[in-house]
C-alpha cells in the first residue's frame, strides 16, 4: 500500500517488530473478504522495484492505510523523497495515534521497528 509502513513479522532475518501481529489482525478485520478497490496515486509509481502493485486500499469509503497509521499500527511511509497525494492526511492521523498512545506509540513509544 502507499503511504505505510508496517511492524515486520515475515522478514526474513528480522526478529517479529512490535506491534506486527496487531498491525496484521487490525489489517484483516478491515479488509479480509470484503470487496477493496486499489486506488493508484499519479504521484507515484504503478508497480515498486519489487514488482508489486502500488496503490491505496478502499474498503467502502474507508482507507485501509490510513485506518492503519490512525490506529497506530503503521507509520506513514515517503518513498524516495516524493510526498504521495494523502501524506497531510496520513501525517494528521499519525499525529493523532501518537497523542492518544494508540498501537505502537502506546505499547513501544512509537519505535515501529523494535522487537516485539
Amino acid at each position: 500500500m502507499i503511504g505505510i509502513d508496517t511492524p515486520e513479522s515475515r522478514k526474513p532475518g528480522v526478529p517479529v517488530e512490535c506491534g506486527a501481529k496487531e498491525a496484521t489482525a487490525y489489517m484483516k478485520k478491515l479488509a479480509l473478504n470484503k470487496k477493496a478497490t486499489l486506488v493508484a496515486d499519479p504521484t507515484q509509481d504503478y508497480i515498486d522495484k519489487y514488482k508489486r502493485t502500488l496503490g491505496y486500499v478502499v474498503v467502502g469509503k474507508r482507507d485501509v492505510g490510513r485506518a492503519l497509521v490512525g490506529a497506530g499500527w503503521a507509520d506513514v511511509y515517503v518513498y524516495g523523497g516524493k510526498a504521495f497525494k494523502r501524506v497531510k492526511a496520513y501525517r494528521a492521523s499519525k499525529a493523532a495515534a501518537s497523542r492518544a498512545s494508540k498501537g505502537v506509540f502506546g505499547a513501544c513509544a512509537g519505535d515501529f521497528h523494535s522487537e516485539q
